[in-house]
């Protein structure tokens, strides 16, 4: 077992409820089994205390074997952050990332309403794989032209289309939920900027403080089991006007925006529950 620190500036401060981070400091940590595998883990508090994780770091015999290692994780001793990185690198020596972790899916491309969406598949053909996804919104031209243009984004019908209906009550915002472990710990609502109906925050939607009525959480609570059965951890949905509209389980945003407008420490609380897990 070895450690060594790390440091640097990050290129943005970084807001989280408990104030701006500018620079990334801590130790990264590194495991390898006799027959020469490696596992990495990395340990960097957000609230820059480093002192703590130096004193258990010091406290570390670089001889422990995995046992050792495993045994001294399940006491619960060790600061948040090195037990994240102990747990992060013994998952990577023992292969489990390689065996458990599903390969990402193909990012959706948002494009653009009306025929600059046509422009846009133009520049994007070269680098398109075998299945593309899109993201395309309608209702924002003549019925006559959006169907021509529909033809053409998916190549005469040759490719699968999902449709969701439009739900006019976008214009009192879109709320993103964020769950951890299927339980809501945060929400923030999008309001679409003047003469625009996605209030994505990409596009210019305004968040604002809110909170969850019940039948956002009667939503949160029949869609627990299932996030858990498939080990979904860390999850967005949007609600649009009391329903369900998505569903992000790839990298959801919105932290940022809960811990800023809600004072709600969002990212340690879901670190904790992680390790707690």
């Amino acid at each position: 077992m070895q450690w060594r620190p790390f440091g640097f500036a990050l290129p943005q401060p970084l807001v989280t409820a408990a104030g701006s981070v500018q620079q990334r400091c801590g130790w990264l940590l590194r495991l390898q089994s006799p027959q020469g595998d490696l596992g990495w883990g990395e340990a960097a508090p957000l609230d820059g205390q480093l002192e703590p994780l130096a004193a258990a770091f010091a406290a570390l015999d670089a001889s422990y074997g995995t046992a050792e290692l495993e045994r001294l994780l399940q006491a619960g001793q060790l600061p948040p952050t090195l037990a994240f990185a102990l747990g992060a690198a013994l998952a990577e020596l023992a292969g489990l990332p390689q065996r458990r972790w599903l390969p990402p899916p193909p990012a959706a491309r948002l494009l653009p309403a009306g025929p600059a969406a046509i422009e846009v598949l133009e520049q994007l053909e070269p680098e398109l794989g075998p299945a593309p996804v899109f993201k395309w919104k309608l209702a924002v031209c003549a019925d006559g032209l959006e169907r021509e243009l529909l033809e053409l984004v998916t190549g005469q019908e040759q490719l699968p289309v999902m449709v969701q209906a439009f739900l006019p009550g976008v214009s009192a915002g879109d709320k993103r939920i964020l769950l951890v472990d299927g339980e809501p710990l945060g929400a923030v609502n999008r309001i679409p900027a003047g003469g625009e109906f996605r209030s994505n925050l990409a596009v210019g939607g305004a968040p604002e403080v809110t909170e969850l009525t019940a039948a956002e959480r009667a939503i949160c609570a029949e869609l627990a089991p299932a996030l858990r059965a498939e080990g979904l951890f860390f999850v967005g949905i949007d609600v649009i006007d009391g329903r369900l509209s998505e569903i992000n389980v790839t990298s959801p945003t919105g932290v940022r925006e809960v811990e800023r407008l809600a004072g709600i420490p969002l990212a340690d609380q879901t670190m904790a529950r992680l390790l707690a897990a």
